[in-house]
């Protein structure tokens, strides 16, 4: 709420402001486009003032693209069939695939109390998932899927003797795949995303080419686990991969650092 009056007060104080000290020219007089880079990804953006002391500034990020390879267990390697056949599974483990999915655009007010020190404060706002994991081969738990239709019918014949569902471990959760054979997990986060920091630099520069860098903070909120749309519970994950997700799930913020290279159009 403190943000939203502050951005609404903008105007009114570049008014004061420009009454007392009178700048040679108009409002949004100037257009600069830069490339940044830091924490928050890579993009470009564009910036103009609205007066000697207040810069507005819109543009895009992303997180560059990269992939983590790794491998989940499968809960169960051997099953009984519906006929009471014994099988056997192909593979022991899956390999799976990570990448981030950070990807906002962006609305930042700068405010210059002194020379190119300013204080900025804005949004980023995109996709709700930051980090996306799935198998690495469409369809590749289709086989879990089948051993599955022959364990519900095994259970349905043998109430009395049970077999578990055949599933992919994640610490005490079983992640089990949709009707195509995958997984999906994601990361995910508030889609609107309050921005607070300060720097160095002008993002329109008073000369053809400025430099600034920023520190800040991006508050996206408490982060939530999902597997093929359905919310886990840090809690219900044991094992070391349950601390790693009980750890994530408290960082309810991300720091930001950036830097910022741009050119005055005019």
């Amino acid at each position: 709420m403190k943000r939203f009056a502050l951005s609404l007060a903008a105007p009114l104080i570049c008014l004061v402001l420009q009454a007392q000290h009178p700048w040679d020219t108009n409002f949004f007089n100037h257009l600069s486009v830069g490339v940044n880079a830091g924490t928050p990804g890579v993009g470009a953006d564009v910036a103009m003032p609205v007066c000697k002391f207040i810069q507005v500034r819109a543009g895009f990020v992303k997180m560059p693209d990269f992939n983590i390879n790794a491998s989940l267990d499968v809960s169960e390697t051997q099953y009984f069939d519906a006929s009471g056949t014994l099988q056997q599974l192909p593979e022991g483990k899956l390999k799976i695939q990570g990448k981030p999915k950070l990807a906002n655009g962006m609305i930042m007010l700068d405010l210059l109390p002194i020379s190119s020190f300013h204080i900025t404060v804005g949004a980023y706002f995109g996709g709700g998932d930051i980090i996306e994991m799935y198998n690495r081969e469409d369809g590749a738990l289709s086989i879990i899927n089948e051993a599955n239709d022959q364990i519900a019918q095994w259970n349905a014949q043998n109430p009395g003797n049970p077999q578990k569902p055949i599933g992919l471990e994640l610490g005490d959760y079983l992640l089990t795949p949709d009707a195509d054979g995958n997984v999906r997990a994601t990361f995910s986060t508030k889609k609107f995303r309050p921005y607070a920091g300060l720097g160095f630099g002008r993002a329109v520069p008073r000369k053809r080419i400025g430099f600034r860098t920023d520190i800040g903070c991006m508050f996206w909120g408490e982060p939530a686990i999902k597997c093929n749309g359905e919310t886990i519970s840090a809690s219900d994950v044991g094992g070391d991969e349950g601390k790693i997700i009980r750890a994530m799930s408290k960082i309810k913020i991300y720091p930001c650092i950036s830097f910022r290279l741009c050119g005055r159009i005019f």
